[in-house]
């Protein structure tokens, strides 16, 4: 009876993406690289390969748990509308993404307790978010609630002032150089990663699909990091003006301990979030995946690709204003508009970066769209690639 149950669970939430090709196309390529950068630290290898060992797991486990939650969210009316699609098209489970959350808190908690952290930041402010879901506070609540879990963070944020301000040289070369102001620039970029997803999205796919991207390639820069920091004693003058972070190797091997089990969930959430979707992240996971990144930015000193990593996101922003301010009426939804004729999306007139793309490009499908932009995420990751070793 419960094995006919979970077939039948199986096959009505089944994902249209197969979660074996994510899998090895993202978490297995990015383990694979993390782990050729590590394997010269013998003391660290044997532990860090056990930690890959289990990240195949926790990916394997959300996958499939993720079946459950959403049987179970559905039975007590968890449950959101597809705006992009037919009135009469299925409601589908929200937040679907509650599991994946939940279980990358787990387990960062247990490696803060085996490798003894001192960065707890993130899990207090994925608990924050978690019960936001469910209260929707106001959106000044909300920016509250974002600049009280950044202190933590700025409280974790010590002795590397020298390469925060290489990033910012006009405020160096002004003699703005403080405490205060690194403390300032930690709050700023929490409040911004915290809510520049959660405004880029309303397509099946773009919310998990952008931040597995970048995650995947915060690892690229993590390892050509140690790369080109191995090559600084090659003798070839190529090499002399390729700058490498001066991030050591225990912030190294943070950034991976954080990044793969973050890779691990997105992997699983975005089989079931890819068009037409199974479930929906919820602003759980938007705010959960801006904490990580603001998180993963002051740990792994990326503020140097911080823009390129977060440039679609930039420009949504920016594109957004008129409405975020209140110069331009601001519904509710700000999604592109579904054609019922035509099955695909067209501009609404939002203020978007979306939008914008159905502007120039013409309507698209759903799928199409997605596509696309996750394109565009990962040509801007690696503009940061090309400007941070080739142009800097």
């Amino acid at each position: 009876m419960v094995s006919s149950t979970r077939k039948t669970s199986y096959r009505t939430f089944r994902p249209v993406l197969k979660f074996y090709k994510v899998f090895f196309l993202t978490l297995v390529t990015s383990s694979i690289i993390s782990a050729n950068c590590v394997k010269y630290h013998k003391n660290d290898f044997n532990q860090f390969i056990t930690f890959l060992i289990c990240n195949f797991f926790i990916s394997t486990i959300t996958y499939f748990g993720t079946f459950s939650l959403i049987k179970h969210l559905k039975k007590r009316g968890f449950v959101g509308t597809n705006l992009n699609a037919v009135k009469s098209a299925e409601k589908v489970a929200e937040p679907g993404a509650l599991l994946g959350c939940v279980v990358y808190i787990l387990v960062m908690v247990l490696f803060q307790i085996i490798l003894r952290g001192r960065h707890e930041n993130v899990c207090q402010q994925k608990n924050n978010d978690i019960v936001e879901t469910r209260i929707k506070p106001c959106a000044r609540i909300d920016r509250d609630n974002d600049v009280a879990a950044s202190l933590p963070l700025c409280l974790a944020y010590s002795g590397t002032e020298l390469s925060l301000y290489r990033s910012f040289q006009w405020l160096s070369s002004r003699g703005y150089r403080g405490r205060m102001l690194t403390y300032v620039i930690v709050v700023m970029t929490t409040v911004f990663c915290a809510n520049a997803i959660n405004i880029y999205a309303g397509i099946n796919g773009l919310e998990i699909g952008q931040s597995l991207v970048m995650a995947f390639f915060i690892t690229i820069y993590n390892s050509m990091d140690a790369f080109v920091g191995s090559l600084k004693n090659v003798p070839d003058p190529s090499w002399e003006r390729v700058r490498c972070s001066i991030i050591t190797h225990d912030q190294r091997l943070y950034t991976y301990y954080f990044t793969l089990p973050f890779i691990a969930v997105n992997v699983s959430l975005l089989c079931f979030n890819w068009y037409p979707a199974k479930l929906f992240p919820g602003n759980v996971y938007t705010l959960f995946s801006g904490a990580f990144f603001s998180t993963i930015t002051v740990i792994g000193e990326l503020w140097e690709v911080l823009p390129f990593l977060m440039l679609p996101q930039l420009i949504n922003f920016f594109i957004s204003i008129p409405q975020l301010v209140g110069i331009v009426k601001c519904p509710r939804h700000r999604i592109p508009k579904f054609n019922n004729r035509t099955n695909k999306l067209e501009n609404s007139k939002n203020y978007t970066l979306l939008n914008l793309f159905l502007m120039v490009c013409g309507p698209t499908s759903e799928e199409g769209l997605t596509k696309a932009l996750l394109c565009l995420q990962t040509l801007c990751c690696l503009l940061g690639l090309i400007y941070k070793y080739y142009m800097m």
